[in-house]
């Protein structure tokens, strides 16, 4: 084969009036037309096939994707708008602080009918426990919950944050009392956030007569932070640091708690 001349490797002459197929890696004008037919929530391989089928060419998963996503993006800028309206005509109380130099939400805290009349009866024991950013967009979500008169969790507030400063949980927990008419916990529950205690020993220690910090918490902390010593071969020691919260839990007299 000389230079610059190109070589047919197969004919197929049962396909010899169809038009020819071409791997593409661009998306035409006609077919992002095509795409905005389509709905968020459809399957990307399918719109690939439909293109691929339509427009007689070969596209590339990756792409289609891209373009998918450029058209219906997964975040929106209305998502925290459509969020606190959906709340809101659904019978929830609901507040949000806003960066009105950004124009976005900072902060929203929720809270039911339902969450406040289980407030009323169960608030006297609630838990405070937040989230690392486990969610697309990134967010702290914090979650108020106590217990009924069946030992079982009761949702009583979820707060949405953009982070985990004093000042957020100073502004959480205000709002989140007034929602329950200032009715304030004998005991509060967390899991060791430095920002949260240090608001609830700042500004309702003489309201709230018990803090703990969850004894859960600080035994999962001890087992990630004492992981090391299995492979020292000191498995019996640090099944010791990890126990020694519960063991800590027992010093505690239960004559403590008897005028509760």
């Amino acid at each position: 084969m000389k230079n610059n001349e190109l070589e047919l490797i197969s004919y197929n002459q049962f396909h010899s009036d169809h038009k020819l197929q071409i791997k593409r890696k661009e998306i035409t004008p006609e077919m992002k037309e095509e795409i905005k037919n389509f709905h968020k929530r459809s399957q990307v391989n399918e719109i690939q096939a439909y293109l691929e089928s339509k427009f007689k060419t070969e596209l590339n998963y990756k792409t289609v994707y891209s373009e998918f996503r450029k058209i219906f993006p997964l975040l929106s800028s209305q998502d925290a708008t459509k969020f606190v309206e959906f709340f809101s005509q659904n019978g929830y109380k609901c507040i949000k602080d806003i960066n009105e130099a950004e124009q976005k939400y900072t902060k929203i805290l929720i809270v039911s009918k339902l969450m406040m009349e289980t407030y009323k009866e169960y608030g006297d024991i609630i838990i405070l426990d937040a989230t690392y950013r486990t969610n697309k967009y990134s967010l702290h979500t914090s979650n108020f919950s106590g217990f009924n008169y069946a030992g079982r969790n009761c949702l009583l507030g979820i707060a949405i944050v953009n982070d985990e400063t004093e000042g957020t949980y100073e502004w959480v927990l205000q709002n989140f009392f007034q929602f329950h008419s200032n009715k304030y916990p004998r005991i509060i529950v967390t899991d060791q956030d430095a920002s949260i205690s240090a608001v609830i020993t700042k500004k309702y220690s003489n309201s709230i007569k018990y803090y703990f910090h969850c004894s859960w918490h600080i035994k999962q902390n001890l087992k990630k932070n004492c992981s090391y010593l299995a492979s020292l071969k000191m498995s019996d020691l640090r099944d010791r640091i990890v126990n020694l919260p519960y063991l800590q839990k027992r010093k505690y007299s239960i004559k403590k708690f008897q005028k509760y």
